[in-house]
This record gives structure tokens, C-alpha cells and sequence, in this order.
């Protein structure tokens, strides 16, 4: 599995084609800045989860991703928008309703909006000890999964950001989303795949 992130997105003179083709070369180094939206990009390439079916495959992600942020407890967390897509060259490469244009092979792209309510910042120590923290903030959540079967890999994406005053709002407070950003969509538009060998 790989990993790469960018944090507190604001597109600084790099499009967004820029931060993905960053990632998919592997680059390492200085985050890429979104500015002033304290949000964090994050793309991995996961080994496939074959017992996830495609219907399924936003809300294992969303969930897993949830629990690792330490919203584990189901009223912490709920998705608000989710579908499931035929992308790609033969998914109609210039029809409005392909999210991934530029990839020249056929994929299925399960993607998600959803709320999550997390820990903020880390754990800290009292007496010698780690005491996680009580103070929890809401952040929205975009995520796309390219599910690449031949590959045997699972290509997440996922853009993270924090809601405005999140930190005293229910989660019944927090309107729901039920449109990709307009950021997150042109991450995703752009994306491209540039060696499949790898």
C-alpha cells in the first residue's frame, strides 16, 4: 500500500491536475498547500478489497477511514451522497456524467460525500499516561474509489475538510451535501494514470 498527502488545500498557482500528477509519480517532499481551507488530500493505492462489492465500497472506505480518524461510534459519522460510476475512456470519455475523462481504461469509481466528527489533534499525556481528547470537530469528507480489478488495487482519493465552527455543532446541524466540490471534481476530472506497469 502507498500513501500520499497534501495538506491545508488552497491551490497556490498548481491546479489540481498538478497535485494528482504528483502523486501518481510518487513525488515526495513539501506538502502542496489548498489554501486556507485547512484541508488535506490524500490519494492511496490500496491492494483490492475483493470481498467489497462496488455498492458497498464508498461506505467501507468512508467507515475505515472514520474509525482511524476516532469517529467510531455510528452518530459520529454519516454519509450524505453516494454513487457508483462506469469512468474512463469507453465510459463515454466526453459525456458530462464521467468523473474521470482522462483515464484511458474502462473503471468503476465508487465515490461518497459524507460528515465525520473528529478527535482534535492527538492524544495527550497526563500523569505519564495518554488521555485521548474530549474535543471533537467536524470535517466533510469527499472520496472516491477507482476500483481496478486486472490491477488488484483499490486507488482511493479522498479530500478532507474542516466545517466552519464544526467544534459546537450536532451533527444534526450540519447541513447535508449531496453535490461534489467543485475542487474535488476537477481533482478527479483531471486525474490520469500515466504507467499502469507499475
Amino acid at each position: 500500500d502507498h500513501q500520499e498527502v497534501w495538506q491545508d488545500c488552497t491551490i497556490e498557482g498548481k491546479a489540481p491536475s498538478e497535485l494528482v500528477a504528483a502523486a501518481a509519480q510518487g513525488a515526495h517532499g513539501e506538502p502542496i498547500s489548498i489554501e486556507g481551507t485547512g484541508g488535506v488530500l490524500v490519494i492511496e493505492i490500496l491492494g483490492r478489497e475483493e470481498d467489497v462489492s462496488d455498492d458497498a465500497a464508498s461506505k467501507f472506505f468512508f467507515d475505515d477511514l472514520a474509525e482511524s480518524n476516532g469517529a467510531i461510534a455510528e452518530k459520529e459519522r454519516r454519509i450524505d451522497f453516494a454513487q457508483v460510476a462506469s469512468v474512463g475512456s469507453s465510459g463515454g470519455a466526453n459525456s458530462p456524467s464521467n468523473l474521470m475523462p482522462r483515464l484511458d481504461k474502462t473503471a468503476t469509481a465508487c465515490t461518497c460525500i459524507g460528515v465525520q466528527r473528529v478527535a482534535l489533534g492527538k492524544d495527550r499525556k497526563v500523569g505519564g499516561e495518554s488521555e485521548p481528547r474530549s474535543d471533537h470537530w467536524a470535517v466533510r469528507v469527499e472520496m472516491c474509489v477507482l476500483r481496478l480489478v486486472r490491477e488488484e488495487t483499490d486507488l482511493l482519493i479522498s479530500l478532507t475538510r474542516p466545517i466552519q465552527d464544526g467544534s459546537d455543532k450536532t451533527m444534526e446541524d450540519i447541513m447535508e451535501a449531496s453535490t461534489h466540490s467543485k475542487l474535488f471534481l476537477e481533482i478527479i476530472e483531471t486525474f490520469l494514470i500515466q504507467n499502469w506497469d507499475l
